[in-house]
Formats: structure tokens, C-alpha cells, sequence
């Protein structure tokens, strides 16, 4: 793994853009792998979710090979500040969400089988995004540009922009280009916020929470709801109600930059 982390601490952009086509390809393989071995939709989500969960211990096993599990926030918990902010962050993510895109507060405990596979599927990626972005692609742009003040904010911005970029997958599964720009645009301004998280807590594990539990009670929504189909104003809502998260984000790296995720050891 020494080429791999020259070329981190020589090209960081190089190596974050090799991580996302790496996260791309691996996507890939689970949808088409789920695709081959499952016969019902239920059963595509769920081992579509075994082979994000598969990827993320591959993802994990770079990062131990590179010797950056401390580093990058793996083997930390993180403090209590940082969990006390997640809880209202989720519940306003949740709820704005909700409200966004089914157009109320209401949230119901999903009740068929596809609403769980799709809530786990979420969960999944959740995890798997947060191991690439936070642990990995943010761990290798802090090491290269370091600690200080542009350091720290230059690479939150660059791996949330990475983040956003990998969800351009969508483009190729058919998806519509506005919805894949919008989301792209939402992904970039999680990132933010995500990356907060990671630099504050000095672990990824209160943005994996954050990320897994966003997605699977979004995802198990939009699978009860009948019915229901994205729409441009809906994501714009979306992004108008991820402001505040955003500034929270942006002041979490603020106060960071005093004490960076990554220190200067191997």
C-alpha cells in the first residue's frame, strides 16, 4: 500500500477521484451481482445491501492497510458534544425530509417487506459513503493539506464535493438529470455537515449514524407512500432546509481547525 499512500499524500485529488470511481464500481457490482442472485424486488435490495456491507470492509481493510484507522476516526467514538448535536440534526433532517417530499410531518413505521429491504439497502449505503468520504477521502485530503485554517476547510469542501459527484451514478441508471443535479447539490451541501461532524468528533461514527439513519427512514417512506415520485420543487425544498445544517457544518469545521481529525503522525 505505499504507492497508494504516495499518491495520497502527493495527489490527494488524484487519489479522492480514484476513490470515487473505486466507491462507482462497486456500486455497480452489487446492482448487477443483486440483479444475477435475487428473483423478487425484496431480495435485489437486500443483497444489493450485502454487497454495499461487503465493499465497506474492503474500503475499511485500505484504510487499516494504510495504517490511518485512528486517524481517520474508525476506532474513536467520538465525544458526547458531538452525539448530543447529531440527535437534533437527525430529527430536523428527518422532518424536513418528510415534509419536503411527502409534503407533512407524518412518519409511519414501514409495513412490508420491501419498505424494510429498502430502509436496510439506504442503511447500507449510508455506512459505505461515510467509510469512503469521511474515513478515507477527507482523512487523505487533512494529511496532505493539513491542519490549519485553509487546510481544514479546503478539504471539507473538496471530499463534499467528491460525495456529491459519486451520486452522479444516477445519471447512468436512468435517472432524471434535473433530479440527479438537484441531488448532487444535496449530497455536496450533506457533505458539509457530515464532515463537521467527522472533524469535531474526531471520529466518522456520528456522521455514520446520521447518514444511515437519514436514508433508511427516507427510503422506507418513499416506498409506503403509494404514489409517490420526485419532483424538482421537492428537492429544492430539500436544499433550502439544509441551510441551517450547513451552517452548523461550517462551524463545526471552524472549530476544528484547532485540533484537525488527522494529526500529524502516521
Amino acid at each position: 500500500m505505499s504507492w497508494l499512500k504516495k499518491l495520497a499524500a502527493d495527489s490527494p485529488i488524484a487519489f479522492s477521484f480514484m476513490t470515487t470511481v473505486a466507491l462507482w464500481v462497486c456500486y455497480i457490482a452489487a446492482g448487477v451481482a443483486a440483479s444475477l442472485l435475487a428473483a423478487t424486488a425484496e431480495g435485489q435490495q437486500i443483497a444489493s445491501a450485502v454487497g454495499r456491507l461487503i465493499a465497506t470492509l474492503v474500503f475499511l481493510s485500505v484504510i487499516w492497510r494504510l495504517g490511518w484507522l485512528s486517524a481517520a476516526g474508525i476506532t474513536k467514538l467520538g465525544g458526547w458534544s458531538s452525539w448530543l448535536l447529531v440527535l437534533p440534526v437527525l430529527a430536523y433532517e428527518i422532518l424536513s425530509h418528510l415534509y419536503a417530499f411527502f409534503g407533512s410531518f407524518g412518519f409511519g413505521a414501514p409495513d412490508r417487506p420491501m419498505a424494510w429491504a429498502v430502509a436496510l439497502n439506504g442503511a447500507a449505503a449510508g455506512l459505505l459513503e461515510e467509510v469512503v468520504f469521511r474515513a478515507l477521502v477527507l482523512c487523505a485530503l487533512v494529511r496532505a493539506w493539513g491542519g490549519t485554517r485553509s487546510g481544514v476547510l479546503k478539504s471539507a469542501l473538496v471530499s463534499s464535493l467528491f460525495f456529491g459527484a459519486a451520486h452522479l451514478i444516477h445519471l447512468a441508471l436512468g435517472r432524471p438529470a434535473p433530479l440527479v443535479l438537484l441531488l448532487f447539490v444535496s449530497a455536496f451541501l450533506g457533505g458539509i455537515y457530515y464532515a463537521g461532524f467527522a472533524l469535531h468528533a474526531r471520529s466518522v461514527w456520528p456522521a455514520v449514524a446520521l447518514h444511515v439513519f437519514l436514508n433508511a427512514v427516507i427510503g422506507a417512506q418513499a416506498v409506503s407512500n403509494p404514489g409517490f415520485a420526485e419532483t424538482v420543487s421537492g428537492w429544492l425544498l430539500v436544499l433550502a432546509l439544509q441551510l441551517p445544517a450547513v451552517g452548523l457544518g461550517i462551524w463545526m469545521i471552524a472549530r476544528a481547525q484547532a485540533r484537525p481529525v488527522v494529526p500529524g503522525a502516521a
